[in-house]
C-alpha cells in the first residue's frame, strides 16, 4: 500500500487506529467468515490452540460451537513475556487476565509446544508471504521456536494485509493466512 509507515511504532499506531475504524458488526460479520474457514481447513480431532481476540481482533470463540471434535487451548501469560497453553473446556472457563483478554484458568492442564498440531496467531499486519507484526509484547515469537511441529495460521481481517513488514531476526512468519474483509471501502 502506499504511504505505509515502515517502521514497527509507526505500523502498530497506523493498524490500530485502521481496526478501530471498522464497525463492531463488520468485526462480527468478518469473525464469522473466519471461523467458517478454520472449520474446514482444520483435521478432525486436531489440537488447536488459538487466541481470544481483542475488540480489534477476529473472535475465534463460535469454533467451540462448530467444531466439538477438536482440542481447543488457549493462552495464558505467566509472567512478563512468557505464556503457556491450556486445554480448555468450555468458553466459561475463560476470565480476564493480563491485558484484560480472556485466559483459561491454570487448573487445566497445560497443552505442551509439541502437542499443538495448529497455532492460530493473532498480530496487528501480516504480509501475504507470511510475516507477521504483533502487538509488541514478543510474547508468540518467545513461545513458537518451542512449536516446532505446529503449523501457524495468522489469523486477520484484510485491511491487517501489508505489502511489506520491517523484520527482525526473532520475529515468527505464519505458513498460512485464513482472513475476511471488514469494510473500510
Amino acid at each position: 500500500m502506499a504511504g505505509e509507515a515502515s517502521d514497527k511504532g509507526s505500523i502498530r499506531r497506523m493498524m490500530r487506529k485502521r481496526l478501530d475504524a471498522l464497525a463492531f458488526e463488520t468485526k462480527k460479520a468478518a469473525s464469522v467468515a473466519i471461523v467458517d474457514q478454520l472449520a474446514h481447513l482444520l483435521p478432525a480431532n486436531a489440537t488447536c490452540a488459538l487466541f481470544h481476540g481483542t475488540s480489534r481482533e477476529p473472535e475465534l470463540s463460535l469454533l467451540f460451537e462448530s467444531r466439538s471434535d477438536l482440542s481447543l487451548a488457549y493462552p495464558r501469560i505467566i509472567a512478563p513475556g512468557k505464556m503457556v497453553f491450556y486445554h480448555t473446556a468450555s468458553l466459561s472457563s475463560l476470565h480476564p487476565g493480563s491485558f484484560g483478554i480472556l485466559e483459561p484458568d491454570p487448573c487445566f492442564p497445560i497443552a505442551a509446544p509439541d502437542e499443538l498440531d495448529f497455532i492460530l496467531c493473532p498480530g496487528l499486519a501480516f504480509t501475504q508471504n507470511g510475516h507477521r507484526l504483533g502487538q509488541g509484547g514478543g510474547y508468540y515469537d518467545r513461545y513458537l521456536p518451542k512449536a516446532t511441529q505446529s503449523q501457524l495460521i495468522g489469523i486477520c481481517f484484510t485491511e491487517q494485509i501489508l505489502d511489506q513488514l520491517p523484520v527482525e531476526d526473532h520475529d515468527f512468519h505464519v505458513s498460512d493466512l485464513v482472513t475476511a474483509p471488514g469494510s473500510l471501502d
